[in-house]
C-alpha cells in the first residue's frame, strides 16, 4: 500500500538534505539561517519516517542495508581518495559522512526485536529511556565521531516514536486516511504551534551554532548543555508533527516519485556536493540563490529517475536469489561438460 503523504513528505525532507549540503558550500544572504532550519527538523523527521516502516528481517537488513554501506562507504573513501586527493583509509566502523545514517537503520532495525511490544508502558518506557540516552550522551565527549554512536543514540527517540505511530490507532489521521474535527484542530495547533518555533528560531539565530544540531558534538565541545538539545528536539517533532498532518495526500507529479525513491538520492547526491565543494563550481556564482534551488531541484529530479534506478538497483537493491541460480545454473553446465568430457574420454578409451 502507498502513502502518498508521507511519499510526499520524505521527498520535502530528501530536498531538504541536498539543499542543506548545498547551503554548506553556496554562500549567500540568509543562507545560514536556511541551513540551521533544515538542521533542526530534516534528519529527526527522516528517522521518523524511516521507523514508520521498519521491521526486523535479518535477509532484508542485510540486503538492502548491511550490502549498500559496504559498497558506498568503500566507494566514498576511494572517491576521497582518488578524486578529492584525500587521505582516508577504509574503514567501516567510522561511516564516511553522510554514510552514519544508513549505519544507523542497520543498529535500528536490528533493535526492533527489543521495542515490539503491544503494552503502552513499555512504549513509554523505550521513548522515555532513549531520550534520556539522547540527552545524556552529549557528557560524552569520546563517543564522537565512532560508530556514529552519538548520532544515531540522539535521533534513536524519533526512530522509535515512528515505529510506535505506526503501529497505534493515531496513524490513520496522522496520514489522513480518516478526518473529523480533532484532527483539524490539530492541524491548525500543530501551524500555531511551528509557526511559534520558526519565530523563536529567527530571532535568536545569531546566537545559535548550527553545530548545536548535528549531534555528534558533546557539550563540554561546543560550550552547550542537555537542555539546549531538549529544546531543539522539542522544536524538531513539533515541524515533524506539523508536516505530517498539514502534508498533501494526493500523489504530485514527480514529488510523490522522489519520496519513493529516497535511497538513490540520498546515497548519490554526496559525490555531487563533494566534487562540487573540490572544485569550488559555485564560487562565481551571480545568483547564488536561484542557483542552490536550481541545483538541488535538478538533483533531486535526476537521481529520483527511473534510469537511475535501474543503474543503481544492483547496488542499491541486489537480487541475491538471482545471482545465486545464475552461479547454481553456471555450475550445472559446467558439471555436465566435465560430466561430458570423463564419458567421451571413457568412451575412447574402452573403443581403444
Amino acid at each position: 500500500m502507498r502513502y502518498n503523504k508521507i511519499d510526499n513528505m520524505k521527498a520535502l525532507l530528501i530536498f531538504s538534505v541536498v539543499l542543506g549540503h548545498l547551503c554548506e558550500i553556496v554562500h549567500f544572504n540568509g543562507s545560514y539561517t536556511l541551513y540551521m532550519f533544515i538542521y533542526v527538523f530534516h534528519m529527526p523527521a527522516f528517522a521518523l519516517c524511516s521507523g514508520l516502516f521498519a521491521s526486523f528481517h535479518p535477509k532484508k537488513i542485510f540486503k538492502n542495508l548491511v550490502f549498500p554501506y559496504v559498497i558506498f562507504q568503500t566507494l566514498y573513501i576511494l572517491f576521497s581518495h582518488f578524486v578529492l586527493n584525500s587521505s582516508k583509509k577504509v574503514e567501516y566502523t567510522t561511516p564516511y559522512w553522510l554514510m552514519w545514517y544508513l549505519f544507523a537503520m542497520i543498529l535500528w532495525e536490528c533493535a526492533i526485536p527489543l521495542l515490539e511490544t503491544t503494552k503502552r508502558s513499555t512504549k513509554l518506557l523505550w521513548l522515555g529511556t532513549s531520550t534520556a540516552i539522547s540527552l545524556l550522551v552529549g557528557y560524552f565527549g569520546k563517543i564522537s565521531y565512532f560508530l556514529s554512536l552519538s548520532r544515531i543514540l540522539v535521533l534513536f527517540p524519533f526512530f522509535i516514536a515512528g515505529f510506535y505511530l505506526r503501529r497505534s490507532h493515531l496513524f490513520p489521521y496522522l496520514e489522513g486516511q480518516i478526518t473529523n474535527k480533532k484532527y483539524e484542530a490539530a492541524k491548525a495547533i500543530s501551524a500555531v504551534l511551528t509557526a511559534v518555533v520558526v519565530v523563536i528560531l529567527f530571532s535568536y539565530r545569531s546566537i545559535i551554532n548550527s553545530k548545536w544540531l548535528y549531534g555528534s558534538y558533546s557539550y563540554d565541545k561546543l560550550d552547550y548543555n542537555l537542555f539546549i538539545r531538549a529544546g531543539f528536539m522539542i522544536c524538531a517533532a513539533v515541524i515533524t508533527v506539523f508536516l505530517m498532518v498539514n502534508m498533501p495526500g494526493k500523489e504530485i507529479p514527480f514529488i510523490t516519485n522522489a519520496g519513493r525513491h529516497t535511497f538513490p538520492i540520498f546515497l548519490l547526491h554526496g559525490f555531487f556536493i563533494k566534487l562540487f565543494s573540490h572544485y569550488k563550481v559555485f564560487s562565481s556564482s551571480a545568483y547564488p540563490e536561484l542557483v542552490t534551488l536550481a541545483v538541488a531541484t535538478s538533483l533531486v529530479l535526476i537521481l529520483s529517475s527511473r534510469f537511475v534506478g535501474r543503474l543503481t538497483r544492483p547496488l542499491l537493491h541486489p537480487d541475491f536469489s538471482r545471482i545465486r541460480m545464475s552461479y547454481m545454473a553456471h555450475r550445472h553446465i559446467y558439471a555436465s561438460d566435465d560430466k561430458g568430457k570423463n564419458e567421451r574420454g571413457k568412451s575412447v578409451y574402452q573403443h581403444g
